[in-house]
């Protein structure tokens, strides 16, 4: 069923339009004077319609009637207590980590150890998670679906305005939008590992996102896409499910390591070394990590310089670099939340919210979570995705919604991998088999 049949017979069909319309122009990103109070008026009324549902407030307070239409407000969506308990679960470990960071660095401000110019006002950090959630909120899996189809229409938007641009000598260029590839690998992979009902329009929307990413050409997101699907196959071949959980378990105990690692030898000098030895082009990266990497220290008494202090040294101390930030947010965070905190940061990813995920809403649910993660972190090692509003958007909305889903069974791609893999398997077998009757009839001979 498509969205448009979904919502035509719902009282929130104009609000769905609106919402839309909303989005579209906001993943455009033409400004943040617009982009901003757009989806600030949806978390306001996902807020509102919170606190009007609030069983205290309605014994409290007469039911007026513009509380009766909060109330009501949005989509009428399945299973409200399930759809509550996933946001509580997301907003607590995902928000609050980074109210956390932000509660931090207003310390390091106070304590007086690190600068007060590092101290913004995080807006755009807090934005990107609370509009997915609001969103959720309200529309329940139609907002989902109208997210998709907004980010397709945005990229539509974009593509056309390189064709009526002057610049028009610059048309592949100007198809290389990072926050849209990026955003559009989470959809991409939901479509892969967990979509179940295809339509003509899931096919459309999965075909437009399909080019949007190759189209983008973004080399790290395409290799993080493709690392991402190589292990979906492997969980897939992998027949118990405590296998799985095993696998998931010590690659992320393996994630964390590999962060520090990565911090390690860049702080060292030896990344940079390693790759102007063998000749690798980083694309100015190497100057931006040696330049942020004299901030930092490898040691756990490290406290970091605050949120914000990337984006403040190189609008400033590095303005010559031409160039708005470090272009590795597993680097800026440790250098803005200091050794402790980045470990913190990275279990709440990798282990508190996966494990609070698969408590609660079952194995596909955290298995989808935890591989949508090693997509984010393999980005986030060479670009600073963490900023990016679609990105975040969507690494919230598509694992939220996932786990909203009730259905559990395997997506039919599924079925198809572990028979091509037993298929495989079985001709090998065969082969291994004929070879050993050669070579004994060879040895009788």
């Amino acid at each position: 069923m498509t969205i448009q049949q979904n919502t035509k017979k719902s009282p929130g069909f104009l609000a769905l339009i609106l919402l839309e319309l909303t989005l579209t122009v906001s993943f455009l990103q033409i400004n943040n004077l617009f982009t901003f109070p757009l989806l600030a008026m949806w978390i306001a009324l996902a807020v509102a319609k919170m606190v009007a549902n609030i069983p205290k407030v309605r014994e409290k307070y007469p039911l007026t009637a513009i509380r009766q239409k909060l109330a009501k407000w949005g989509v009428k969506t399945e299973n409200q207590k399930k759809q509550g308990g996933v946001l509580r679960t997301f907003l607590t470990w995902n928000f609050g980590s980074q109210v956390a960071i932000y509660l931090y660095t207003i310390l390091l401000v106070v304590f007086q150890l690190t600068e007060s110019r590092f101290l913004s006002t995080n807006v755009m950090t807090f934005i990107n998670g609370l509009s997915a959630a609001s969103i959720v909120y309200l529309f329940g899996k139609r907002g989902v679906y109208a997210s998709i189809s907004a980010l397709c229409l945005a990229w539509l938007i974009s593509v056309v305005r390189t064709f009526v641009s002057p610049a028009f000598d610059s048309f592949w260029k100007n198809l290389e939008l990072h926050d849209m590839s990026f955003g559009a690998g989470y959809i991409l992979l939901y479509y892969i590992f967990c979509h179940r009902r295809w339509s003509r329009y899931h096919v459309v929307c999965c075909t437009v996102v399909a080019l949007l990413i190759l189209l983008a050409f973004k080399r790290i997101g395409l290799a993080a896409l493709a690392f991402t699907v190589v292990l979906w196959v492997i969980l897939r071949i992998v027949k118990t499910e405590k296998k799985r959980r095993a696998i998931l378990l010590w690659g992320s105990v393996a994630a964390v390591v590999v962060c520090y690692l990565f911090v390690w030898i860049i702080v060292e000098g030896w990344l940079i070394s390693f790759l102007e030895s063998v000749g690798i082009n980083p694309m100015g990266r190497n100057y931006y990590y040696a330049a942020l990497a004299t901030h930092c220290e490898f040691t756990p008494g490290f406290l970091g310089l605050g949120r914000n202090a990337s984006a403040t040294l190189f609008s400033m101390e590095y303005a010559s670099m031409r160039v708005g930030n470090v272009h590795s947010d597993i680097l800026r965070m440790y250098a803005e939340c200091g050794f402790v905190l980045f470990g913190l940061w990275l279990l709440v990813f990798w282990f508190f919210l996966p494990r609070q995920i698969g408590k609660k809403y079952g194995y596909r649910p955290m298995e989808f979570f935890v591989l949508c993660t090693v997509y984010t972190f393999i980005v986030y090692a060479t670009d600073n995705t963490e900023l990016y509003l679609v990105n975040q958007y969507f690494y919230m909305l598509m694992t939220m919604h996932v786990a909203l889903t009730k259905e559990q069974k395997p997506a039919p791609l599924e079925g198809r991998v572990v028979a091509l893999y037993e298929l495989l398997k079985n001709k090998a077998a065969a082969r291994a088999a004929l070879r050993l009757e050669t070579k004994s009839a060879e040895k009788e001979d």
